[in-house]
């Protein structure tokens, strides 16, 4: 609530929309960069768009970093 947004919902939909588009390129990425070097990019790119979205001195900007979160996030999961 501190930059009194006009959309709120904004928020959940930018995450929502990153992570689709996260989802959907993580296959065709973990070929050719392997699985373990995506899974890794992707924990850092998370943690690194995380703490940016964090220190967000505007709504725009937190939406846009919110988003780069959900795009690393989408396919972050651990193969076996």
């Amino acid at each position: 609530m501190e930059f009194n947004p006009r959309y709120p919902t904004l928020l959940s939909a930018a995450l929502y929309a990153g992570l689709v588009i996260g989802a959907l390129s993580v296959g065709e990425l973990a070929d050719i960069m392997g699985r373990m070097r995506l899974w890794q990019v992707s924990i850092f790119g998370v943690a690194v768009f995380s703490m940016i979205a964090a220190s967000s001195p505007n709504w725009t900007a937190l939406n846009i970093f919110v988003a780069l979160t959900g795009i690393f996030g989408g396919g972050n999961r651990k193969w076996t």
